[in-house]
């Protein structure tokens, strides 16, 4: 996943980079859980942000889980790390997003997985 310069750097090593060079490390959601409410919430405060304030927009409302759904399935997120995220956004967008979730093909068993993960 990663090239093979940077492909022996610990997770210090990699988030350090990734701030000097100012590019997203988008493989990091993959592979790495966070082990302290610091570190979780260094990942995934601007991200909790950016979906509350999609949600309170009436027009991006209805589009809001479609989009939350790409992205963690799309770029492979860990179960972990898409729970965080959700809890570092709102109630609202929780909901919604677990609401949603029930709908879809498989919606049960990946709501099971989500609620495990959330606690």
């Amino acid at each position: 996943l990663l090239p093979p310069q940077v492909s022996h750097y610990n997770s210090f090593q990699l988030s350090l980079r990734t701030r000097m060079l100012g590019k997203p490390d988008w493989t990091i959601m993959q592979v790495q859980v966070p082990t302290s409410y610091q570190e979780a919430k260094e990942m995934f405060t601007d991200l909790g942000k950016a979906f509350r304030l999609l949600f309170r927009k009436q027009d991006d409302r209805r589009y809001l889980s479609s989009v939350m759904i790409s992205m963690f399935d799309g770029l492979g997120w860990h179960v972990d790390n898409q729970a965080a995220c959700l809890l570092f956004s709102c109630e609202a967008v929780v909901k919604m997003f677990l609401t949603d979730l029930t709908r879809r093909q498989s919606g049960l068993v990946r709501l099971s997985h989500m609620l495990v993960a959330m606690v």
